[in-house]
């Protein structure tokens, strides 16, 4: 069984009108600044949940908030940024109307980054207290991407080289082309331009070949995140051969919004023409299992064999002309809501 790691991201702020009776913007915490207004004065009362719940990631960057600013801009009038680092703030004496209100996350840095934004609207009045949620999420922009893989040189026939796919969530697929391949030390890298991939989360598919054609693939998650640098590294020690003895070698790669577990595989090889079902178990980042609409990618060598909402798969061993054959099997798989996962076996086919 493999098992890679999560990420979920969230945070909900609660705004609550409740009755002041002062008619310029002031708040118990810092800040507040505005003109005036015939409109009667209420007040803001803005309870921040952090539901970050950052796990180990590919960018060095913390993605745990320690801090949110908080500001508004109502009819005539403004208030903030107002600091909070927990519990309420209460932004009183504001004028009745129409408010939006705009939180920024910052982590524990020595010099606070910038990790998230979210922005709701919110009417003040004399009613019953009306809650609003407010989304942050991560900053949009570019990041960049450094990719390493390795492989044992001497299974490599002619000249090796690396094709790759980066497929992100809501734009066109990229194709990382600029590889630096080192034949004698069975290495390749690639380095994006800086800060030029979308941020989110992309799948990324990778081929290793040489003369012979398709030696081994590679399927991840990848999260890119404003203005850092994402960083893989992929070990391919599963190489197809016309012949020699081949280790099934399962190996964690990059952590990943979801947790996947895969089970099914059949040790210690599939008979070739076999059949098997292979099942994914899908849990978030509190280890509880994924309510909802899940959809699932799998694959089998770096080619999409279903896509569906089944979290189960028949795989039918086919070694081809090998006679040492490890399939790449790999399965994507992400929700309505934008949290992605990834998990990759290696089924040896004799």
């Amino acid at each position: 069984m493999k098992t890679s790691r999560v990420f979920s991201w969230g945070l909900v702020v609660l705004v609550v009108a409740a009755l002041a009776a002062c008619s310029s913007p002031s708040s118990s915490a810092s800040g507040g600044s505005g003109g005036s207004s015939s409109a009667p004065a209420k007040s803001l009362v803005i309870t921040i949940g952090d539901n970050i719940n950052a796990r180990d990631i590919a960018p060095a960057l913390s993605m745990t908030a320690v801090s949110y600013t908080v500001s508004g801009v109502g009819p005539s009038t403004t208030f903030g940024p107002t600091t909070v680092t927990a519990g309420t703030a209460t932004i009183s004496n504001l004028e009745t109307g129409s408010w939006t209100v705009t939180v920024n996350a910052y982590n524990g840095d020595t010099t606070p980054t910038l990790i998230g934004k979210g922005t709701a609207g919110a009417t003040v009045s004399s009613a019953a207290s009306t809650p609003v949620s407010i989304s942050v999420l991560p900053v949009s922009g570019n990041g960049t991407l450094n990719l390493t893989v390795t492989w044992p040189a001497a299974q490599i026939s002619g000249t090796p080289s690396i094709q790759a796919t980066l497929s992100p969530a809501f734009s066109s697929p990229i194709s990382p082309s600029a590889w630096t391949v080192n034949s004698g030390t069975g290495t390749g890298t690639y380095l994006s331009t800086a800060n030029s991939v979308p941020t989110g989360y992309s799948t990324l598919v990778l081929n290793l070949l040489d003369s012979a054609g398709s030696k081994a693939w590679v399927v991840d998650t990848v999260r890119i995140i404003d203005q850092q640098t994402t960083s893989g590294t992929y070990a391919l020690s599963n190489l197809n051969q016309a012949g020699g003895a081949l280790v099934v070698n399962v190996t964690t790669n990059l952590q990943n919004p979801l947790t996947l577990s895969l089970a099914g595989t059949t040790s210690p090889y599939l008979a070739n023409g076999s059949s098997e079902t292979l099942t994914v178990t899908v849990v978030d980042s509190l280890g509880n299992p994924v309510t909802g609409t899940v959809t699932y990618l799998w694959y089998v060598d770096g080619v999409v064999k279903q896509t569906s909402a089944s979290n189960s798969y028949s795989y039918t061993g086919n070694r081809g002309s090998y006679s040492n054959y490890s399939a790449s099997i790999a399965v994507v798989a992400y929700t309505p809501s934008g949290s992605y996962g990834s998990v990759n076996v290696y089924q040896k086919v004799q």
